[in-house]
């Protein structure tokens, strides 16, 4: 069993599953679904839940996120992520300062 914080250790044992995560995305029309986004989506929907994890509760896991619960963290992630040179850059062309 592992903890959330060790579940790094497993990505390469799981990287064919999220191969096939973000296939199954990508015939839905979300092409724009990388492995890594969806590594990323799945430790921080794991962190709010079970604090250990066997191998094959790890990989239920990743077959059972949803496109909802994808796009939904791709939101959440997108506003609470600031990029403070991009800010000033797009005041900087809208205000000119």
């Amino acid at each position: 069993m592992k903890e959330v914080k060790e579940l790094s250790e497993w990505k390469e044992t799981v990287y064919p599953v999220l191969i096939s995560k973000k296939e199954e995305f990508h015939l839905l029309g979300y092409d724009t679904a990388s492995t890594e986004e969806i590594w990323d989506c799945l430790l921080s929907k794991l962190e709010r839940r079970k604090t250990e994890y066997q191998l094959h509760q790890f990989v239920e896991a990743i077959f059972k996120l949803s496109v909802n619960e994808y796009m939904n963290w791709l939101t959440i992630t997108a506003v609470t992520t600031t990029n403070i040179d991009l800010l000033d850059e797009e005041n900087r062309i809208l205000f000119g300062k």
